[in-house]
């Protein structure tokens, strides 16, 4: 089983929304989002050459899809840029998923086919 990225910059990315998330300047994540799109699918193809079951966690309409959940949204299921002072170990959870994008994974996971009981 393969899981592509989920959503962390949306294919219209909000500057505000996204600025919160982490630093960019305006523009950048609009830059930068169909980048993730041909990431995913780049990374889809050798999967599915390989013989590998491909996960997306971004099915649109699906109730796990990371569309709308993005670090850039009002409800993120993706860490955008953590960074404090007084906590630097807390850095490692920069666009990784929180806890409900953990669950929301394995349910996709699970939906799309993948191994039960993750």
């Amino acid at each position: 089983v393969v899981l592509e990225y989920p959503d962390l910059v949306p294919p219209e990315p909000n500057p505000d929304g996204c600025a919160r998330a982490f630093p960019l300047f305006p523009g950048d994540a609009a830059y930068l989002a169909p980048y993730e799109r041909e990431l995913n699918g780049v990374i889809a193809a050798a999967a599915r050459a390989a013989g590998a079951l491909v996960v997306n966690p971004n099915r649109p309409g699906a109730p796990y899809s990371f569309l709308g959940h993005s670090a850039c949204s009002g409800s993120p299921w993706l860490h955008g840029l953590v960074s404090n002072s007084s906590r630097p170990q807390d850095l490692k959870y920069s666009f990784h998923p929180m806890a409900v994008g953990q669950h929301e994974m394995a349910v996709a996971i699970e939906a799309q086919g993948g191994t039960a009981g993750l």
